[in-house]
Parts: C-alpha cells; structure tokens; sequence
C-alpha cells in the first residue's frame, strides 16, 4: 500500500512540474497564431493609422523645407500633431499583441525634390476627381492646393479611424483616441475642412 502512494504522489509530482515549465495554452496560442489581444476594429484601425502617420511626417517634413509659406504652415501644424503619435501607438499596438510598425506601409519619395500634383493624384483617390470638378469651374491649382486637399484628405481618413476607436471596448484604447480627436478636427479645419453638426467629414 506505501509503495502504491508512493507511485501515486510521484505521478502527480512529475505532471505538476511538466506542466507548470510550459507556456500557458493561451501563450502558445499569441505565439503561433499571431492572435491580438485586440478586437478587429482596433486592429484594423491601428493598422490603418499606424501606416499613414510616418508616410505624412515624412510628406510634412519634405514641404516644410521646400513648400510656400501656406503649406509650411500646415505641414507644422500636421507635424505637431502627428510627432508623438508614432511612439504612442507603437506602445498601444506592443501592448496588445499587434505587430508595429506596418510593414509593406507606403513610404514618402520627392520625386525630382519636388511632390508633384500627379503623384498626389496618384495616391489620393479623391485628389483627381476634386482637380477635375475645380478645372470644369475655371480654377486653376498649383502644388500649395494639392497638398492642402491631401492633408484634407488623409486627416479625414485617420479622424475617422480615431474615431471609430473612441468607440471600442477596450477602455485604454478608446481614451487614447478620444483624447487624439480634437487636435485631429483642428488639423483639419486648418486644412480647409469643414465639420457638420453630426457629420463625418
């Protein structure tokens, strides 16, 4: 009968310290199948932002050095709301499990020292329809209006997404956003912007 307690204790023993020397199953699964510890909406929306922000600085930077008065004005206001987002985000997304920065993000390039009007139309969607409308009126456009409607154009966008944050589950993350909206309005009412009461953009 000892040597049966015996044999039972030392079962038990060996299972108790197998077990405890492993990764949790809930670890092993954040590992291996790149599991968040965020719902989809906030994965979707730190993705989102995470790849618009560097490729904006570095468009801010590029015309604060060679842009008009007008636009070296927003580019500063872009670059002082935008500067300690990186290192903020990179905190919240490291915090909950989702890879930072955006690999396969679109980086900024001046093409020949100067971001012209045909590559802003090439990566904002909205910039040829909108140049398209103004030039049926008679206007005419230069660089300085491209990158007004740009910023526009790309603050609505990261607005949004901050937004639909300000409304998650996850309480850090939506106080982050929410504390992020109001220098996002202003950004884009400075960029010519206007908010309807109840509107989006």
């Amino acid at each position: 009968m000892k040597l049966n307690t015996i044999l039972v204790a030392g079962a038990c023993a060996s299972v108790l310290f197998t077990t405890s020397c492993q990764p949790s199953m809930g670890e092993r699964q954040l590992k291996y199948t790149h599991t968040t510890l965020v719902d989809k909406d906030a994965y979707n929306a730190i993705r989102i932002i995470g790849g618009k922000v560097p490729y904006e600085l570095d468009y801010a930077s590029h015309v604060e050095a060679n842009g008009t008065s007008e636009n070296k004005a927003l580019a500063a206001k872009v670059q002082a709301t935008f500067a300690g987002m990186l290192a903020e985000l990179d905190t919240l997304a490291t915090k909950n499990q989702v890879d930072f920065p955006v690999l396969g993000a679109k980086q900024f390039k001046a093409e020949n020292g100067e971001h012209t009007a045909e590559h802003v139309a090439a990566t904002d969607s909205t910039a040829a329809i909108a140049h398209a409308d103004h030039a049926e009126h008679g206007h005419a456009h230069g660089a300085a209006d491209h990158y007004q409607h740009h910023v526009q154009h790309e603050v609505a966008l990261i607005k949004d997404q901050f937004t639909r944050l300000s409304r998650n589950t996850n309480k850090e993350l939506r106080d982050y956003a929410a504390s992020k909206l109001e220098a996002l309005s202003e950004l884009y009412k400075q960029a010519g912007g206007t908010e309807e009461a109840g509107g989006h953009h």
